[in-house]
């Protein structure tokens, strides 16, 4: 991942993701805390994982945490930032957005005297249409979660207090049961527990499934993480450097998953696609290990510990989105050095995609055998950047030359033919014998057509640099004798007629075997036969002669 670092006001806390200007890009808002004033800033993103200067507008002294939700119903992306003071007085404050990037802080409000918030969650729990919210905070010494409903016109109603556990610090919301409704779940990090309170539809709540999770549960994140269409979650557990996974049933239930160690101190933890698979994954802050550990999923609620990634020091929360508009969800990282004050930083973290690749290469002929040492480099896209290949040795083998062809092939052939060599391989030189010894470089080289008075056996191989020597090929020609020509050609004819033998083959003989008589005529090595019929015609039909010759 690409790391970058934007300037934040000093102290950066709490931090949530939105479209707060209206172009389509996703920007930051971040929350800083101080002694006296504490400061709201939004971030415009450019599109390419870089973002504009800060607007920052004056906010609560103590911006712990912070959700966006349109809580002006029709209206653009507000945002709703709570005060962990202890005072339990004013300690809620709502950014009004203008869809431009900016807007109005209003007059911070108090929650009924609930104290110590934690956390923060939007919803619309009474299915009115308006959001609402809830978070989790102290009363009069009882821990509890306070859902509080939204008018629609930016303002609110009074929390409904939920006593619970001893100790809860987190707050997530997301339809747990079939009916759709957003349920609550609450992480209790006194008591080593995550429970899910069940809406009636109404806007209230009551205990249903529970989980024990590891020590001291200190965040969590709702989403589907075995592929089975239900909830899931994912809790980050401080106290035991690990996150559990809890799966749905659409039944507010949660069964107990797989256990994943992450870096020392988790925090905080977001959910995202890091790596394109469509398969989701989970980003883990490690404070004390100032890095974010990347779990990614397999798509059956298990998980494959990825790179740590170098964050600012004591860093404390967590957003993803894709910023940078390359397709994988990239990090944002609010990072609180609290010695320190400049060294309080955002850490933005692109996502690179990464692949090993396996590229085959057809057709090339190999440049001699032995060992060659090979590498490859990729170019590089619009998703990828450029890249080359470890580099590895390759045992070359040569590849053999093809084969010479005959022309014309082995046979029967005249006495005198010519026979061509042609081969397929460019610059291959051809050898060839007559002799019955396997060609050679020391054999005959082929010039030119080879002229072939008497029967014999040609051998012949190709040989051509960075090759290897072809097959031998072997090809047999035989001078033979042409065939007799009679004259007249057999038939059936009405008279006696006289045939001849002829052959131009010096010093060859005919042996016929003709019904009649033959006698030898001349010096030309001619036959002559005379053939006749014997028996007299039948009166029924003209007489006839069958001339038969046998050679």
């Amino acid at each position: 991942m690409n790391t970058q670092n934007p300037a934040t006001r000093p102290q950066p806390l709490s931090i949530t993701t939105g479209d707060f200007n209206g172009d389509g890009i996703p920007d930051i808002a971040i929350g800083t805390t101080g002694s006296a004033t504490g400061y709201l800033s939004i971030l415009p993103g450019n599109g390419d994982g870089t973002f504009k200067s800060a607007s920052t507008f004056t906010a609560l002294p103590n911006n712990q945490a912070m959700v966006a939700a349109p809580f002006v119903t029709g209206g653009p992306l507000d945002i709703l930032t709570v005060s962990s003071n202890a005072t339990g007085t004013n300690n809620v404050a709502l950014f009004t957005g203008n869809g431009a990037g900016s807007g109005t802080v209003g007059a911070p409000f108090s929650l009924g005297g609930l104290s110590a918030v934690t956390s923060v969650a939007a919803g619309d729990f009474n299915h009115d249409g308006n959001q609402d919210f809830v978070v989790t905070g102290v009363i009069y010494g009882v821990y509890c979660f306070a859902p509080v409903l939204g008018t629609g016109k930016g303002t609110f109603g009074g929390p409904t207090l939920n006593a619970i556990g001893s100790n809860p610090v987190q707050v997530a919301v997301g339809a747990f049961g079939k009916s759709g409704y957003p349920d609550i779940v609450v992480a209790d990090m006194g008591a080593d527990t995550a429970t899910i309170f069940e809406n009636n539809g109404q806007g209230y709540f009551s205990p249903a499934g529970q989980a024990n999770t590891g020590k001291n549960p200190s965040a969590m994140v709702a989403g589907d993480f075995n592929g089975d269409g239900y909830l899931d979650l994912a809790v980050v557990n401080g106290g035991s450097h690990d996150v559990s996974i809890f799966f749905g049933k659409g039944n507010y239930t949660l069964t107990p998953g797989t256990t994943v160690a992450t870096g020392a101190r988790p925090t905080s933890i977001a959910v995202g696609d890091f790596n394109e698979d469509g398969i989701a994954d989970l980003a883990v802050v490690n404070s004390a290990g100032k890095s974010v550990s990347i779990l990614l999923g397999k798509g059956d609620g298990t998980f494959t510990v990825g790179p740590a990634l170098a964050t600012g020091i004591n860093p404390v929360n967590v957003v993803t989105g894709d910023f940078s508009g390359s397709g994988p969800a990239d990090l944002v990282v609010t990072n609180q050095d609290i010695a320190n004050t400049p060294r309080s930083t955002l850490t933005v973290l692109a996502a690179e995609l990464t692949d090993a690749a396996t590229a085959t290469a057809t057709g090339v002929a190999a440049f001699g055998a032995g060992a060659h040492l090979v590498d490859a480099s990729y170019e590089g896209d619009s998703l990828y950047d450029t890249s080359v290949s470890t580099t590895t040795s390759l045992t070359g083998v040569a590849n053999p030359a093809a084969s010479p062809v005959f022309s014309p092939a082995g046979g029967n052939i005249a006495a005198g033919q010519e026979v061509t060599l042609t081969d397929a391989t460019k610059g291959a030189v051809l050898y060839y014998t007559a002799n019955g010894t396997k060609p050679t470089t020391s054999s005959t080289r082929y010039t030119g057509a080879i002229t072939v008075s008497a029967s014999e056996t040609i051998e012949a191989v190709a040989i051509a640099a960075r090759y290897s020597n072809s097959e031998i090929v072997i090809q047999k020609y035989v001078i033979a004798a042409p065939l007799p020509v009679f004259k007249p050609a057999g038939g059936t004819y009405s008279s006696a007629e006289d045939v001849t033998v002829t052959d131009t083959t010096k010093g060859a003989s005919s042996i016929t075997r003709p019904t009649g008589r033959r006698r030898r005529q001349d010096r030309r090595n001619t036959l002559e036969l005379s053939l006749w019929q014997s028996r007299k015609p039948s009166r029924r039909s003209p007489r006839q002669t069958e001339l038969r010759t046998a050679g």
